[in-house]
Parts: structure tokens; sequence; C-alpha cells
């Protein structure tokens, strides 16, 4: 499973089994989308961690890979999301997911960063990659295409 995870939105890609370095991806068996409707951020993380755990009772991963945040000095919207406390935010709910997985999954939580996975891939590019690899029509909301695309990495064929 892998996981973009989001205050504004969080989305998450489930593969039964993942074969690394397939010559030909194959499209998650599961895909979802977690939004909060909690007008204050405190409440948003915790009706977002508790939809994620019931994901996560429901579909059983051994593996969660989940978006950890990073710090782009040299981005004026990384600085800002930091200075404003979006970024913060951002690590509490991913420390959340993390203890979720945790308590839940017989292995512990793998983090890795944006630049571990798509390097400087914007958005774009990856729901391009993604329409590349499964067809013009297939396409996913968005953090769910970042947690597709994840996958995809992950199984080398991003």
């Amino acid at each position: 499973m892998t996981v973009d995870p989001g205050i504004g939105g969080t989305g998450i890609a489930y593969w039964d089994m993942i074969s690394r370095g397939r010559s030909k991806p194959h499209l998650p068996d599961t895909v979802k989308a977690i939004t909060s409707k909690e007008p204050v951020w405190e409440s948003k993380v915790e009706a977002i961690t508790a939809t994620f755990s019931g994901v996560l009772e429901a579909l059983k991963p051994n593996w969660v890979i989940i978006e950890f945040q990073e710090l782009w000095a040299g981005s004026a919207s990384s600085m800002a999301s930091a200075s404003g406390g979006s970024l913060f935010k951002l690590t509490y709910l991913t420390g959340q997911f993390g203890k979720a997985v945790n308590d839940r999954c017989p292995n512990m939580a793998v983090l890795i960063g944006p630049s571990g996975w798509k390097g400087q891939l914007s958005k774009k590019a990856i729901d391009l990659r993604i329409r590349r690899a499964f067809g013009k029509k297939v396409k996913f909301p968005n953090h769910v295409s970042d947690a597709v695309g994840m996958g995809l990495a992950i199984q080398g064929v991003l």
C-alpha cells in the first residue's frame, strides 16, 4: 500500500502483490481518497486517521509506504509551508499514520520522501506517466494519483 498523506486529502493505492522490475505495470487493486469536512485541522487529522485505520483493518497490507515530508530550501512554496506551520501539521498527520500502521500491520511503516520516488517530477508529469502506463482513459483524483505514482516507482515502472 502506498499513501500520499494530506490534511486536505489523503490518497491510498493498494496492490495485493507488487513485483519489482515488472515489464508491464498493473492497476492498483484498490484506490481511495480520504477527506474530512471537519473545520479545525486537529479534528481533520483525527477523522482522516480514523478512516485510514479502518482501511488498514479492511485491507490488511503487509507493507505500507508513506510519503514523508521534505523541506526544499530552494523552493519558496516549501519554505512558506514550513514558516506557516502547514509542513508541521502534515508531519503530525504522517506520524499518526505511522502509528496506525505499526499498531495494525506486520511490518513497520516505510517512509519515503518525494525525492526518493519522483525526484523533481511535477504532479502533471506523474499523471502523464500514469496515463502512459495504463492508458489515456485512466485518471485518479489528486492525492490518489501520487499514491499510484509512488507504487509505480516502487515497481520500477514509473
